[in-house]
């Protein structure tokens, strides 16, 4: 499923399941750093995000979630860092953050590979 698609603005919804992440943790971080600026509200005061204002709460996840930075930190590492404009690299490091990892034991594995072969010399019979 094509989550992000280039266009001019996003709702707090959209951006939310985009990124894998509350609305009401995207409000938070609007209120912790200054980097996220709204870029436009509509009548009934909805918010709306260009793809810049993603690309800041992405790399926000990235430092606060991923690389388990705090909220000072984060704000230390966000100084000089800027969006990139390159939409197709952007999209595909969304699509990468948002795909489960799987972590197993080497112990866990080669059981693993065990029952599957087990399986295949059932299957062969």
């Amino acid at each position: 499923m094509d989550l992000i698609k280039e266009r001019i603005y996003y709702t707090i919804g959209e951006v939310s399941t985009i990124l894998n992440l509350n609305a009401s943790t995207i409000r938070y971080w609007e209120k912790k750093f200054d980097l996220i600026k709204i870029s436009k509200r509509n009548g009934a005061s909805k918010r709306k995000y260009e793809l810049k204002d993603i690309q800041v709460l992405f790399r926000i996840k990235t430092l606060l979630k991923d690389e388990n930075n705090s909220i000072k930190k984060a704000k230390e590492l966000m100084l000089n860092w800027k969006p990139s404009d390159d939409f197709e690299t952007f999209k595909k490091a969304v699509e990468k953050s948002n795909q489960p990892e799987i972590k197993i034991s080497k112990e866990n594995f080669q059981k693993i590979k065990n029952i599957i072969a087990d399986i295949r010399k059932l299957l062969k019979k």
